[in-house]
């Protein structure tokens, strides 16, 4: 039987890389607001490790966070780690108007919601 494609209203994705220490240091928060929000559906990226999802998208500071509702992009910035940072970035989602991507961007977000999609059908 074939599964209905899912998509979250939310997904929050964090584009970091191992080197970095502020990025090590925010997986810790990370991981505790997915614990806060399991409506959101939650990915990390490390840059390096999964270049080819990135595609022609430049990242040149850290950690940037990408929140995408209703299939569009929101948010897409750097930010500190700090756990309220997120958290108020998550409350304000639903009121904030869709980005104008450039088309690397459009595509790292189609990329992503295909990719949560695809998991969240797996038994």
């Amino acid at each position: 039987m074939l599964i209905p494609a899912f998509r979250p209203d939310t997904l929050a994705v964090c584009l970091c890389a191992d080197w970095c220490h502020l990025c090590r240091s925010y997986q810790a928060i990370w991981s505790q607001l997915r614990e806060e929000w399991p409506q959101v559906a939650f990915r990390w990226v490390d840059i390096e490790d999964e270049a080819e999802l990135l595609g022609g998208l430049e990242v040149e500071d850290f950690p940037v966070v990408l929140i995408v509702h209703l299939g569009e992009p929101r948010f897409f910035g750097t930010v500190m780690p700090n756990a309220d940072t997120l958290r108020l970035l998550l409350r304000s989602v639903a009121s904030r108007q869709p980005l104008r991507p450039d088309p690397a961007l459009a595509a790292l977000v189609a990329a992503l919601l295909d990719e949560t999609a695809a998991h969240l059908q797996r038994p």
